[in-house]
């Protein structure tokens, strides 16, 4: 599907990274979550979001 990674390895490598690992703990310590718990979080959020009925438009204030 859009968006998901199916091999991260290859994907390491295609961002500039030696190897998977150094990859993976570098994402790690700037985000707080391993690369794959990141992108379930995102697709579950965004899941969520479609899920979640549109916000009221909102009113503009009447001219003077």
């Amino acid at each position: 599907a859009l968006g998901q990674v199916s091999n991260w390895a290859d994907f390491a490598v295609e961002l500039g990274y030696a190897d998977q690992a150094h990859f993976s703990r570098e994402f790690r310590e700037y985000v707080g979550r391993a690369p794959a718990e990141y992108a379930a979080w995102c697709a579950a959020s965004m899941a969520k979001l479609m899920r979640r009925p549109p916000a009221p438009a909102a009113r503009a204030a009447p001219l003077p």
